[in-house]
């Protein structure tokens, strides 16, 4: 006879009119004996009339009903010991239940001889999932694995039922008996973590739970509890955390994860209750506090009292732990194997929280305790596109993702919906308008590596990266480039996109706990402007006496492996290229401030000497769409055409090369080159082409002017020529085609120099920072303390020695006291007022950028509104 024990669905409601109607249909439509199905609905005080419409509706329904709300966990044991069934389920009552829900928990657990199954959980229309497992960390917070994540993509892991930590006690189902037998929901949890409890303490006494793959429902996300007040909710989780974790870990995992929470819980506390430390620290303040009260905010309070109902309800959890301690059947390292991510950023989204906890955890040696090696979670975001076609910023990002993940759990996050797959570390893809998967990866990473406008195009993410560490990526300085590259725009849009750029890199300079630049120059370059928005402090300087700890460098590098040549694609393939051509590579984008009008003009003149000199383009379309088109590729296109050089000396690929195909093409090649214009840009520039051109080994022709130029000049790896001087690059092409021992010795030199750009070596300070990092900004040294540029120090007024008691009402010391506290409060205040007035100032400066691009849009617009224009166009077409 197939297994079909008689079972009890019990139901808690509080003001759940609007759910229960589906909820008891989908019951009723369940594939499984109704002879054997009790339903039992606990009510919790509901005013909305739910009492009354079961009565009504559903008379076989069997009621409880409590005169006010008694949380979730004592009425689902109400239930429990009011059903008769010999398994009980418990379900939501914003649930909606699958046909074979039931029959599917009963299946699974007579397979896999359990006592607990719990279901797979989907939203309510069916495309995200809610549950199918989860965790908790070590300080007790739980979380559900792949939470919203598309349940598409996620069949193929939940094609078996697997053990759990816990199930979710809004779909489970479990033995009566053995429930009530182990104290069912702890009661004094009220709601919330009651069912992780439940769930850890059965697997320690020796019971199985394990998800049931087939069984399903859809649910209404907090439908209930998104009606309680943010800090009541604050308090249950951190007071049920604590419940949770002192009552089930052995002694062991007590001593080395129990006290570290409580630390971490007073750390909160402070840090979300207002407080000043400072007004206590003797050393800055001895103000008088006699006739001033202190307020906290409610959610500092709210920890604060869930640590006091730990404390006032310690002999209970004692009783409780007692038990569960004494009947223990599973060790220590089957149930850390439990706890998937202990380290998890769940809770409190708070930076100086989690830095605590990082350290608690080697101090206490927690990530020994659970057999889980603690790696910092570090998230890389790039605004260009990842995958077989990479320009710049992509490869940067890819290659630092690599090099991180020795180290530490990466994420990297790449714009668009498409994006390049590797094992080494997660990948996930984001638009401006889509950035749930960048947000979610925001929230579970410690670390963030961000470069550009990312955090000024989206929405939600901001808000999450400013609880993290930051570092800001300024390899590139935008503001320069885009003034360069915008030079042919109208005026009123290269003003509004230089205030714009601005703004956001303000913001980054403020924000940033760690900046990188790509050489000395930038650095330099970017000192002066964190010195102008108050980040080189004294505090800053102590830490680090040449800022390195807050600035380095990080320049763009090469692959730690040496190229190797896999296919032909230039000598003898390529249409035009002989096998003997002395070959010279630009390998990158055209963009308008580089100069290769210089470089065709002195192919042209070689051409008429001799016709082994051959000039390609290797890539000229970026693989990221919204690169506007670019003046520059037409022009040089246009000239090699016009000096009939096109397909003959001078050849364009007009794809991007494969990343991992590029190589084949340098090394094909036998010089490569680079030419820019003397512009601001050029002096600030670090041009990446060049490390390919150090990988590949070959010789460099470029222009004066750069970082690069100065290092060719110096280790003698090519030749360098002045701005647009046609005849010296013609020359050095010469000298790098004919002077063989030329060439042999910067082939030579250049071997030595790539040693020091292998990706390994110029990540290091990026890796070191992210083991360690350092909250800098929290060091800014306030603009508010300065006026008429001294520093406005409010006078210490000489204090009088303590003599250890209150000094006496109306007494010198007393007023002495009182006016110093004044003027720490006028201190506050001219503080506040200083960045509200820096507030002002940005939000007039998104106005000024607002108005020139809607003024530049309007220009564009009346010339294509114009009447008379418009039937020119008209006729014309006719």
């Amino acid at each position: 006879m197939p297994f079909e024990p008689s079972v009890s669905i019990v139901i808690v409601n509080l003001n759940g009119l609007r759910h229960l109607d589906e909820c008891f249909k989908s019951i009723q439509r369940l594939d499984y004996p109704k002879d054997k199905i009790e339903v039992v609905l606990v009510d919790n005080g509901s005013k909305d009339g739910s009492v009354e419409f079961v009565r009504e509706k559903y008379r076989w329904v069997k009621l409880i009903r409590n005169t006010k709300n008694e949380g979730f966990a004592k009425p689902s044991n109400d239930g429990a010991r009011a059903a008769s069934g010999e398994y009980v389920a418990f379900l939501n009552n914003d649930m909606k239940v699958h046909k074979r829900w039931l029959a599917e928990l009963v299946r699974s657990i007579e397979v896999n001889q359990a006592t607990c199954a719990g279901s797979v959980i989907l939203n309510w229309n069916g495309e995200l999932l809610d549950f199918a497992g989860g965790s908790l960390t070590f300080y007790g917070m739980g979380f559900q694995d792949h939470f919203h994540e598309p349940i598409k993509e996620l069949e193929p892991l939940f094609t078996q039922d697997k053990d759990l930590f816990f199930a979710c006690g809004g779909a489970m189902l479990v033995d009566r008996k053995i429930f009530l037998e182990i104290g069912g929901f702890d009661e004094d949890f009220f709601a919330y973590f009651e069912d992780a409890d439940l769930g850890w303490r059965m697997n320690t006494l020796g019971y199985r739970v394990v998800l049931s793959a087939k069984s399903r429902v859809n649910h209404k996300h907090h439908s209930t509890g998104s009606t309680f007040a943010r800090e009541r909710m604050r308090y249950l989780y951190f007071r049920n955390s604590l419940y949770t974790v002192y009552k089930n870990s052995s002694d062991e995992m007590l001593n080395k994860a129990f006290w570290p929470t409580l630390l971490m819980n007073n750390a909160l506390i402070f840090k979300e209750s207002g407080l000043n430390e400072e007004d206590y620290d003797l050393r800055i303040s001895s103000g008088d506090f006699i006739h001033q009260e202190a307020h906290i905010t409610h959610l500092g309070a709210s920890h604060l009292a869930a640590q006091n109902a730990f404390v006032r309800n310690l002999r209970v959890m004692t009783e409780k732990r007692a038990y569960i301690q004494q009947n223990r059947k599973m060790d220590d390292d089957k149930i850390a194997a439990f706890f998937t991510d202990p380290f998890a950023c769940v809770g409190a989204d708070a930076y100086a929280y989690h830095a605590l906890k990082y350290d608690l955890i080697h101090l206490f040696g927690i990530d020994q305790a659970f057999h889980h090696p603690f790696k910092r979670k570090v998230l890389l975001v790039t605004a260009d596109q990842t995958g077989k076609k990479m320009a710049g910023p992509a490869i940067r990002y890819f290659e630092f993702a690599k090099a991180i993940s020795k180290t530490c759990d990466v994420t990297l996050a790449s714009y668009g919906m498409e994006g390049l797959e590797d094992t080494r570390f997660k990948t996930v893809q984001y638009t401006f308008e889509m950035e749930d998967k960048l947000c979610q990866a925001a929230v579970e990473a410690d670390v963030i590596l961000l470069q550009g406008f990312i955090l000024d195009n989206t929405r939600s993410f901001p808000d999450i990266a400013k609880q993290k560490y930051l570092i800001f990526d300024l390899y590139d300085p935008f503001v320069i480039e885009n003034i360069e590259a915008l030079k042919d725009q109208p005026l009123t849009h290269r003003r509004g996109n230089a205030a714009y750029s601005l703004k956001a890199l303000l913001k980054q300079l403020r924000l940033g706990d760690f900046f990188v630049a790509a050489n000395i120059v930038q650095r330099d370059y970017w000192m002066g402007m964190l010195t102008s928005v108050n980040r080189i402090s004294p505090e800053a300087y102590d830490i680090s006496n040449n800022f390195s700890k807050m600035i380095n460098l990080v320049p763009f590098g090469i692959a730690d492996e040496e190229p190797v040549h896999a296919r032909d694609v230039l000598r003898g393939v390529w249409p035009g290229i002989n096998k003997e051509d002395f070959i010279l590579i630009w390998g990158g984008g055209v963009w308008n401030w580089f100069d290769p009008i210089s470089l065709i003009k002195a192919v042209k003149i070689l051409s008429e000497e001799r016709s082994d000199i051959k000039l390609f383009f290797l890539g000229v379309k970026r693989p990221n769409p919204t690169t506007p088109e670019i003046r520059m590729l037409n022009d040089a296109v246009a000239l090699a055409k016009e000096l009939d050089l096109y397909d003959r000396h001078v050849f364009f690929n007009f794809d991007w090369v494969d990343y991992n195909d590029r190589q084949n093409y340098l090394l094909e090649a036998d010089a490569g080159v680079s030419f820019h214009f003397d512009t601001v840009e050029t002096h600030f520039s670090f041009r990446t082409r060049i490390l390919d051109y150090l990988w590949a080994n070959l010789p460099i022709i470029g222009t004066e002017g750069d970082y690069f130029a100065e290092l060719i000049r110096e280790k003698e790896m090519g030749v360098t020529v002045g701005f647009q001087a046609v005849d010296e690059i013609a020359q050095a092409i010469r000298k790098l085609a004919d002077d063989k021992a030329f060439y042999a010795r910067c082939k030579e030199h250049i071997a030595q120099v790539a040693e020091d750009y292998r990706w390994s070596k110029v990540s290091k300070p990026i890796v070191d920072f992210c083991q360690n990092p350092v909250h800098l900004r929290d060091l800014t040294f306030h603009i508010a303390e300065l006026e008429s540029g001294e520093r406005e120090e409010v006078r210490e007024i000489d204090r009088l020695p303590s003599v250890g008691r209150p000094a006496r009402r109306g007494s010198v010391q007393q007023m002495l006291y009182e006016i110093e506290q004044r003027q720490i409060e006028l201190q506050k205040s001219i503080r506040r007022v200083s960045h509200d007035g820096r507030d002002a100032n940005e939000r007039l400066a998104e106005l000024q950028t607002w108005s020139y691009m809607m003024n530049d849009r309007f220009n564009k617009f009346k010339g294509i509104a114009n009447p008379f224009k418009f039937l020119k166009r008209l006729f014309r077409r006719r």
